[in-house]
């Protein structure tokens, strides 16, 4: 599938890049003019060393923007492990508190009324700002890809139908074949998207009859303990060339592609050739 012009890997970074920029660069753009006749601030003794302090201020805010983002939020947060997480969050403010004050008294301590409290209050503010804006990007992030996923399911579903359709109207058999089905029963309710399995039932019937001798199909299921096994076999013949309808169904590769839209990382599918047996593997986490 094709991605828009917005999603592209470098566009992102490109718009992060330009954010952090113009998000740093606030202080700087709307700093007060001083009048001539009234006294300024303290210059820093050494404005280098203050530039250079203040970029490890802006790194360490970034890097706890994403951390929260990328990590705290996804392993902690959703996971309900609420302690670890605000834990995670004092312990990553007080790393920069007491990081950049060390910074600031040894290296730009041009401000004699420069004090410990002050600098408390300033880093909560900044860093409850960032937290704010982590929280917010990673939610909103969240919702943007969850709606995608949601639209790509329910075009698969769509799909799917309309080939199911079309095979019904297009069989692929009308010949004996011997069917072995071993369905276990379940060890309790579980739910499961529709028409998942049947493309890899009907793949058995379109590749193991036909010109197949004594073709048989066996079918085994079983659910328990959250785990989905199905299998299916079903003999071939390497040396067929027997032509298939296009219609026949939406094909293995689909079926791939819809079991990871629909159940990511928690599913397992082999295929295997074996003996003049064709075999299909499915393992499925229905937690």
């Amino acid at each position: 599938m094709k991605k828009e012009w917005y999603a592209k890997k470098w566009i992102t970074v490109l718009i992060h890049a330009l954010a952090w920029i113009l998000l740093f660069s606030l202080p700087y753009l709307l700093r007060p003019s001083y009048n001539p006749n009234e006294v300024k601030p303290p210059e820093p003794q050494n404005p280098y060393l203050l530039f250079i302090v203040t970029r490890i201020s802006d790194a360490l805010l970034i890097t706890f923007f994403y951390l929260n983002a990328g990590m705290l939020i996804p392993r902690l947060f959703y996971k309900k492990k609420y302690t670890l997480y605000s834990f995670s969050l004092i312990f990553s403010f007080s790393f920069y508190v007491v990081i950049m004050y060390i910074l600031r008294i040894n290296f730009t301590d041009f401000d004699h009324n420069f004090s410990f409290n002050k600098h408390l209050f300033f880093s909560t503010f900044i860093f409850l700002f960032i937290l704010s804006g982590s929280i917010a990007y990673k939610t909103i992030r969240d919702k943007i890809i969850a709606d995608q996923l949601a639209k790509d399911k329910e075009n698969e579903y769509l799909k799917t139908e309309l080939a199911l359709l079309r095979s019904q109207v297009s069989p692929h058999f009308g010949k004996k074949v011997i069917i072995n089905v071993n369905m276990f029963p379940a060890d309790k309710m579980y739910h499961i998207e529709p028409m998942l399995l049947i493309p890899f039932v009907e793949n058995a019937f379109k590749h193991g009859t036909g010109l197949i001798e004594n073709a048989q199909i066996d079918i085994d299921m079983k659910a328990e303990k959250n785990i989905l096994n199905f299998s299916v076999t079903n003999k071939y013949d390497a040396d067929s060339n027997e032509i298939k309808d296009k219609a026949s169904g939406i094909g293995l590769v689909n079926v791939q592609r819809r079991l990871q839209l629909l159940y990511p990382s928690q599913h397992e599918l082999n295929i295997t050739k074996d003996n003049n047996l064709f075999t299909v593997s499915l393992k499925i986490n229905l937690a």
